[in-house]
């Protein structure tokens, strides 16, 4: 209840106590009197049926989802429940949302109950940014019948809200997309830059054991004969019936450094983030490239595995939990090595010279591991 609101009920006890003291002075003594000793106990006489009636009234609170897709709508049921023969004085109701999932209608809720009765309202939340927020119940607070003092509800503390979870979209990503192209060439550019076990499997030609027919195009790149298209002087596609996995990674950052950047303006940005690297997924799946997305919670990196929309679909409702929690840019350097991967998609919420200049150290050096970046801020660089 505002101060205004409560200052207009002071106002009003007053002018009542001061009508019923002109009564008892002008018009008649005994009646009079006996309306101005009712009206001065008549606050305290409110405040303990006040406080006896808070001891008999349960405020339940339910949240109806806790996993919802961006875009759709979750809900906050409350129900009070009074359990006593006096009607309950008004409760204040102040709903905490965020901005990732943010109330429809009215934050501050007035409500009471007959006697004996109980009452169900539903609050209306919409998820806008995928991100793992907290709603529930701000504060409670109840007033006496008077509206004359106002006080915080007893009321027990273990139920107030929970913690609801945005599914991110996945961003459109257009095949011929700059980075996309960057990624499929430094992949095709690595893999025919390895020895691997194909050396030892020659057809009488002299030429690697594969069939091969022309390229198609919307033929993934990566099944492309480089060599063998050098000679033939067109572009050949590799039928091998067991095919090599791309060595593709998209690693998801977990940190976010940028200390002057809170609320909406970082959820967007962390929201850009992670839709961009489904986005890339996606696209890359297409495309016909099995990847590994990398991702790092509080102590360790956790690999995923895609090859196909629904190893994506899966991805994307672990990613509802995802929280940028570290303060240092990081890629799991050893895990990408051991397994012989050597693209990596990094991408970031926020881009930081300090960045740019620690993994421009993997250009060209000992590991030979081809990093490309994007940030969210827009800005993207190849290493």
């Amino acid at each position: 209840m505002s101060i205004k609101k409560t200052a207009n009920n002071v106002v009003n006890y007053l002018v009542s106590v001061g009508i019923a003291l002109f009564f008892a002075l002008t018009l008649d003594g005994r009646v009079g009197w006996f309306m101005v000793l009712v009206l001065l106990l008549a606050p305290v006489i409110s405040l303990i049926i006040t406080l006896c009636v808070v001891r008999f009234t349960n405020l339940n609170i339910e949240i109806t989802d806790n996993t919802v897709n961006k875009g759709d709508n979750c809900y906050i049921n409350l129900n009070i429940k009074n359990r006593c023969f006096f009607p309950s004085p008004p409760l204040w109701v102040e709903i905490e949302d965020s901005p990732s999932v943010y109330c429809t209608g009215e934050e501050k809720l007035c409500i009471w109950t007959l006697p004996y009765g109980e009452e169900r309202i539903n609050v209306e939340l919409r998820a806008e940014i995928c991100d793992k927020s907290y709603i529930g119940i701000r504060s409670v607070k109840m007033m006496d019948y008077l509206g004359l003092f106002s006080f915080k509800a007893p009321f027990k503390q273990s139920a107030r809200g929970g913690y609801i979870s945005v599914i991110p979209d996945i961003e459109e990503i257009d095949e011929n997309n700059v980075l996309i192209n960057e990624i499929t060439v430094a992949s095709v550019l690595a893999d025919d830059s390895e020895d691997t076990a194909e050396g030892n499997r020659f057809t009488f030609g002299g030429f690697p054991g594969y069939d091969n027919r022309e390229y198609i195009p919307g033929d993934p790149l990566k099944r492309i004969n480089w060599k063998l298209s050098a000679k033939r002087n067109k572009l050949l596609i590799r039928l091998e019936d067991e095919v090599v996995t791309s060595k593709i990674a998209i690693v998801l950052d977990n940190s976010f450094p940028n200390e002057f950047l809170q609320g909406r303006e970082k959820a967007l940005m962390v929201q850009k983030t992670i839709e961009n690297a489904l986005g890339f997924a996606q696209r890359l799946i297409i495309m016909g490239y099995d990847i590994s997305f990398w991702v790092k919670n509080e102590e360790n990196w956790l690999k995923y595995d895609l090859g196909n929309e629904a190893q994506l679909t899966e991805l994307r409702i672990n990613l509802a939990d995802f929280t940028f929690t570290g303060n240092e840019v990081s890629i799991p350097e050893d895990e990408l090595l051991f397994r012989k991967i050597n693209t990596v998609l990094l991408c970031t919420p926020y881009a930081d010279k300090a960045i740019k200049d620690k993994f421009s150290a993997y250009k060209g050096g000992k590991n030979q591991l081809s990093l490309i970046l994007f940030f969210a801020m827009g800005e993207e660089d190849r290493l």
